[in-house]
């Protein structure tokens, strides 16, 4: 059956039914399971999530019903939550299509794993050796494509906002913030008229799976390894956060202060750049949310005419990449570990763009000098030889250190330009006062090939 663009599906599938999908996204791991040639006592579930739906929240896990709906596990038939059920945590998976976003959900969303398809999700947890007290918290959001997007033109049109929402039939609020734009999004995909059809598909592993893994050497070694690839430097960060105090220590004697926020802001930016956490880049395709959808209402209904409708996506820096495409971070969307409160101060964001800037570029200094020895021949010494960190505001700060946006969409033609897809991209207008712009930092290659062209 066809599903509406608004339904949920699951559907109980064994090897045979699904092999040239995994083919597809993740051969190594498919030709794993082809030696082990699972049969019907061995089955998956193959799932269908609308955009936005939210997955797991907390520790309360949601699955498609028989009536194509979405509900907590244990309100489906006696069947499907025996095989998966997982203690609070989301079974072991694999992305088939499109894209599922983890978020850190506390008080603030702090985006931490784009998963797009091929990935292995739902490893951590069954994999832990802990069989009494986890580290593992309850604070994850996992939802289908993207929580963490946003529109990057203003829509504070009161007029053209209200036609927006009427047109997809809902009641909200014009939102206060960045943070606000992924729900208006997800509800707008979810009407009936919205043009675009759009699901991220997820192949669940039976807990039958859990039960036999031992017998299977080599797709425990592989899970073990994926685990191992993925969490490198998560499990080093300790030395990280060390060569961080060494350089906390080294501002001391210069007798340099710095505001710790200036220093976290500065430490979350070079994890980007390592690809260890996303940035935002305009997205130009929909994998990872319905964009076309998304650009044809700005367009035809909100009627933004004079700017582009380029919608931001979460994205991983590749710095081993060419042809890398920039992202970038904001101080008005100020994703970052914050390990101390910020003191109230009257700083402006370009004031404390300048401060920013002007850390990094003497850590770079720092590093480059041989004054901290402990990042020699470390994937952050590579990151400060390849990578460029440029902060732009649309105002001009008085020692000239800060780039003005008008610079932006020059450098990287994606961010006033569309897909059509199957078509040329379309360019339009790039306002240079977007809230996200106003405050942000590039994270590009410094070879002249890493300049998008389009």
């Amino acid at each position: 059956m066809k599903l509406n663009h608004q339904e949920a599906s699951l559907e109980k599938v064994i090897w045979s039914q699904v092999r040239k999908d995994v083919h597809k996204v993740n051969p190594e791991l498919a030709t794993i399971l082809d030696e082990i040639n699972p049969g019907e006592e061995l089955p998956f579930y193959r799932a269908k999530y609308p955009f936005g739906v939210v997955i797991l929240d907390k520790t309360q896990f949601y699955i498609p019903t028989p009536s194509h709906t979405i509900a907590a596990l244990e309100q489906n038939d006696d069947d499907v939550s025996h095989n998966l059920y997982c203690n609070g945590g989301i079974p072991m998976g694999i992305v088939l299509d499109k894209s599922i976003e983890l978020c850190i959900s506390d008080e603030t969303l702090m985006p931490w794993i784009l998963m797009q398809k091929g990935a292995i999700f739902g490893l951590w947890r069954k994999l832990d050796p802990s069989t009494g007290v986890s580290y593992h918290m309850t604070s994850w959001l996992l939802a289908s494509g993207m929580t963490s997007g946003f529109i990057l033109p203003r829509i504070s049109d009161k007029i053209s906002y209200k036609k927006l929402i009427k047109a997809r039939g809902l009641k909200r609020n014009m939102p206060d913030s960045l943070q606000e734009h992924s729900q208006l999004l997800s509800k707008i995909s979810s009407h009936p008229n919205f043009e675009s059809s759009w699901h991220s598909e997820l192949l669940f592993f039976s807990n039958l799976w859990l039960d036999k893994i031992e017998n299977y050497s080599n797709l425990l070694i592989y899970f073990q390894r994926y685990v191992i690839e993925k969490t490198a430097f998560w499990r080093n960060k300790v030395l990280f956060d060390h060569i961080w105090d060494s350089f906390a220590k080294i501002l001391q004697k210069e007798n340099i202060y710095v505001k710790p926020y200036i220093i976290d802001i500065v430490k979350h930016l070079i994890i980007v750049a390592l690809g260890e956490m996303p940035g935002f880049s305009p997205a130009i395709d929909d994998e990872i949310a319905p964009v076309n959808g998304f650009q044809k209402d700005l367009l035809e209904i909100y009627g933004l005419k004079n700017f582009s409708s380029t919608i931001m996506v979460p994205n991983y820096f590749n710095m081993q990449d060419s042809d890398a495409r920039p992202v970038y971070w904001s101080l008005q969307l100020p994703y970052y570990f914050e390990s101390m409160p910020k003191s109230k101060t009257s700083e402006t964001i370009l004031q404390t763009l300048v401060q920013i800037h002007q850390l990094i570029k003497h850590f770079e200094e720092t590093v480059e000098h041989g004054k901290l020895p402990s990042v020699m021949n470390t994937p952050i010494e590579m990151c400060l030889k390849r990578v460029k960190f440029t902060c732009f505001h649309s105002d001009i700060d008085s020692e000239g250190l800060i780039q003005h946006t008008h610079k932006l969409p020059k450098e990287d033609p994606s961010l006033h330009s569309f897909p059509i897809f199957g078509q040329r991209l379309h360019q339009q207008g790039f306002s240079e006062t977007t809230p996200f712009t106003r405050g942000c930092v590039r994270i590009s290659l410094k070879e002249k090939n890493s300049i998008i062209t389009v």
